[in-house]
């Protein structure tokens, strides 16, 4: 009966963390926030060593050989005095042990210690002192944009189910997150789009000469664009642009 309660008990923290994750997801825009709360609620939930939150970055190209991942969201451990991650990316190419964990799909745990040399590249750094860890993707409809890892790195660790769809379910959370924030930003960017035209359209009506139409144009472009130079070039029948 008492480890039934204990259960129970778990269960209910597990679903009420995860509805504040949610809560916090409609109450705020800001994704950089959702996220530091997410990793720093899972991480002390779990009582884990260290919790990280890391997005694909794939430079905007196709290419897949330097492609990384990048820990811009982490929290560690107090009392067992884990330190932060001091390499905040790391490649994670085509053929490597990380390519495959992310490939796979699914959330895992792993065993370090039986595992070997886990992070290709790494041996020798501060991955070597993790003795446990679960890795689950973060997917949405593009498909998998990163990971949530847990590292335990002061002693091997059997991840309980709960704890495994605890952290599954949080995975959801910041997908849903970060599709919500990308549709925000999108928004946000079509509507400094109309903007700007219609401060252009303004100026036109507002002037008849021609120089201070495109000056009005160049200046709102730059600064729409953080550009350092916008040019209009005129061809002219009798010389240069």
């Amino acid at each position: 009966f008492n480890e039934m309660a204990s259960m129970l008990e778990v269960d209910r923290d597990h679903k009420h963390m995860v509805q504040r994750i949610s809560e916090s997801i409609r109450q705020s825009l800001d994704l950089n926030e959702i996220l530091n709360t997410t990793v720093k609620e899972l991480g002390q939930n779990l009582n884990a060593s260290r919790c990280c939150l890391a997005l694909i970055d794939s430079h905007q190209t196709s290419d897949q050989d330097d492609d990384e991942l990048s820990f811009d969201y982490m929290w560690c451990n107090p009392d067992d005095q884990t330190a932060p991650l001091t390499k905040k990316k790391i490649l994670i190419g085509v053929d490597t042990t990380m390519r495959k964990i992310i490939n796979q799909g699914s959330i895992i745990w792993l065993d370090l210690l039986s595992q070997g040399a886990l992070f290709d590249g790494h041996e020798e750094s501060e991955w070597r002192l993790i003795k446990s860890m679960i890795a689950c993707p973060i997917t949405t409809g593009n498909g998998t944009i990163g990971l949530i890892l847990i590292h335990q790195c002061d002693h091997l660790r059997s991840w309980s189910q709960s704890e495994l769809e605890l952290v599954n379910a949080v995975a959801s959370q910041v997908a849903l997150a970060i599709e919500h924030g990308q549709l925000y930003n999108r928004a946000r960017t079509m509507a400094e789009q109309e903007q700007l035209i219609n401060q252009i359209v303004r100026a036109v009506r507002t002037s008849l000469d021609v120089d201070t139409i495109l000056d009005t144009v160049t200046k709102e472009l730059s600064l729409a664009l953080s550009a350092d130079r916008v040019q209009i070039a005129q061809p002219r029948a009798e010389g240069p642009l």
